[in-house]
């Protein structure tokens, strides 16, 4: 017999459970590089989401705050002038 047709077995809930010998070493190195790689991107796209969508936001009141003031000096300028 060649040590690949030999797996490995293991004994949980009363079932016996057999694994090959490439699984074996596969959860042995369960946790690769580019796992950590794919969530610090996603995390860096979340708060560039945020971060834009913030400034986004903060443009649109202070337009809509510059016009409203707008608005009311030309309000106030034409009651002046028509009186």
């Amino acid at each position: 017999m060649l040590p690949q047709d030999m797996k490995k077995c293991q004994v949980y809930a009363g079932r016996k459970i057999s694994f090959e010998p490439e699984e074996v070493t596969q959860m042995k190195s369960f946790e690769s590089s580019g796992l950590k790689l794919h969530v610090i991107h996603l995390y860096l796209s979340i708060v560039i989401h945020f971060f834009i969508v913030g400034i986004l936001q903060s443009v649109t009141v202070l337009i809509f705050c510059s016009v409203l003031a707008l608005y009311k000096s030309l309000k106030l300028l034409t009651c002046l002038l028509t009186d």
